[in-house]
C-alpha cells in the first residue's frame, strides 16, 4: 500500500498542465481613462461594453476589440450603472446611468444604439434606488421596478413603483401600474412584538389621505390617539414609544392598535413586556 501511494504521488507530480495563453490586454489606465468591462445579450451578435473615459460609454462589437460600435455621451455626474432587459423590442438591451443631484439619486435609461433617452427617473420630489427590469406578469412585455422615497420625508419610508414599458415608440414614457397599490389601507403587524420601549407600526395607503392611529387596552379604553400627517400613497410607518396620551408609560399587557381612515378601521394586537 505504501509503495502504491508513492507511485501515485510520483504520477501526479509528473503531470504537466497547459499554461494559459494571453488573449488580450487593454492599454494602461491613467487619470482620464478607466476600463470597466461588461457584456449584455442581444439577438445576434453579442455586444460588449467598455467604459473608457469620464465622458462616454463605448460599446464594442467583439470581445477583444477597442473599436467602438456605439458611443453614448454621459451627462454631467453620471456613471454607468448596469444593462437592463430589452424594453423596446429591438433585440438590444438598454443601458442604465445613475446620477446624484442635490443628494437625490436618479436613473436614466438609454437606447445604446441611438443614444436617445428612453426613460428618466428624475422627479425632484423623489430619490430612487434598486432599479431592475423584468416581465412581472408574464405578458411578454417588460416592467421597470424601482424603489422611491419622498425627498421631504424624514422617516425614510420607501415604496416600490412599477412601470409598464410601451415598446419602441419615440421616447415613450413608461406608465405607472397604479393597480399594484392596495385598494384599501393595509395595517401591518408591529415589530418588534412583544416589545419593551418602542415598536414600529407600518401601514400602506392606496391614496393621499390623513389617518388616525389609536391604541386600546384589553378593556377597549383608548390609551392614545395619534393624528398621522397627510401622506402620499405607499408604505409609511409610525414609531410608538409605549406611552399613553397623558405621557405615562403603559404597563405590561396586551394592547390593540387601530388605523382609522376614510375607508374604515383596521385593528391588530400587540404585547408590551416590561
Amino acid at each position: 500500500m505504501f509503495r502504491f501511494a508513492i507511485i501515485l504521488l510520483t504520477l501526479i507530480t509528473s503531470i504537466s498542465f497547459a499554461q494559459p495563453t494571453l488573449l488580450f490586454t487593454t492599454p494602461e489606465p491613467n487619470d482620464s481613462v478607466t476600463f470597466y468591462w461588461s457584456y449584455y445579450y442581444r439577438t445576434n451578435p453579442m455586444e460588449y461594453r467598455l467604459v473608457r473615459d469620464a465622458a462616454n460609454l463605448q460599446i464594442m462589437s467583439s470581445m477583444y476589440s477597442l473599436t467602438p460600435a456605439h458611443t453614448i455621451s454621459k451627462q454631467t455626474g453620471e456613471i454607468f450603472f448596469s444593462s437592463m432587459s430589452d424594453m423596446t423590442g429591438d433585440g438590444i438591451s438598454e443601458c442604465v446611468f445613475r446620477n446624484v443631484i442635490d443628494s437625490r439619486q436618479t436613473y436614466r435609461i438609454v437606447n445604446p444604439v441611438t443614444g436617445t433617452t428612453y426613460f428618466n427617473l428624475s422627479d425632484p420630489n423623489y430619490t430612487y434606488s434598486s432599479i431592475f427590469a423584468t416581465d412581472l406578469d408574464h405578458d411578454g412585455s417588460i416592467e421597470i421596478c424601482v424603489y422611491r422615497r419622498l425627498t421631504s420625508s424624514t422617516n425614510y419610508n420607501y415604496q416600490y413603483v412599477f412601470y409598464r414599458t410601451q415598446g419602441s415608440s419615440p421616447n415613450p414614457a413608461p406608465e405607472p401600474i397604479g393597480d399594484l397599490l392596495p385598494v384599501d389601507p393595509v395595517l401591518m403587524q408591529n415589530y418588534p412584538n412583544p416589545f419593551n420601549s418602542e415598536t414600529v407600526i407600518r401601514y400602506d395607503l392606496p391614496s393621499a389621505q390623513t389617518a388616525t392611529l389609536m391604541i386600546f387596552d384589553v378593556m377597549g379604553r383608548v390609551i392614545n390617539s395619534i393624528a398621522l400627517p397627510a401622506e402620499q400613497p405607499g408604505m409609511h410607518e409610525y414609531r410608538w414609544n409605549g406611552r399613553a396620551g397623558n405621557g405615562g408609560v403603559v404597563a405590561s399587557g396586551t394592547y390593540y392598535y387601530q388605523l382609522a381612515t376614510s375607508k374604515g378601521l383596521t385593528t391588530k394586537q400587540m404585547i408590551v413586556v416590561k
